[in-house]
C-alpha cells in the first residue's frame, strides 16, 4: 500500500494515492504519518474539507514537526482553512 500511494502520488493520481491511503489508515488509524500523506494528497486533489480532517487527526495523534508542516508544499490548498491559520498563529505556543 505504502509504494502503491506514493506511485500514484508520483504519476499525480491523487485519487489512486487516495484509496491507498484510505487503506492505510484503516490498518493504521493511529498513525499520524499515514494522516499527514493522507492530508497532503487529499490537499493536492482539491478535497480541502477530508484534507483538513486528515491534517486534525494528524495532530490529534501527535504530529509535532511544525515547520515541515508549514512548508510542505503540498498542503498550500489549505493555508486559508480554519486549522491552519490557527496552527500558524500558534506554532511557537505548541512547539514549546
Amino acid at each position: 500500500l505504502e509504494a502503491r500511494w506514493q506511485e500514484a502520488y508520483a504519476a499525480r493520481d491523487f485519487a489512486r494515492a487516495a484509496e491507498a491511503l484510505a487503506e492505510l489508515v484503516r490498518l493504521a488509524p493511529g498513525d499520524a504519518i499515514v494522516r499527514y500523506n493522507q492530508a497532503c494528497v487529499l490537499a493536492q486533489a482539491g478535497d480541502i474539507g477530508a484534507a483538513e480532517a486528515a491534517l486534525r487527526r494528524c495532530l490529534e495523534l501527535g504530529f509535532t514537526d511544525f515547520p515541515r508542516l508549514h512548508a510542505e508544499p503540498d498542503l498550500v490548498p489549505l493555508r486559508e482553512t480554519a486549522i491552519f491559520m490557527a496552527l500558524e498563529q500558534g506554532w511557537g505556543t505548541l512547539q514549546d
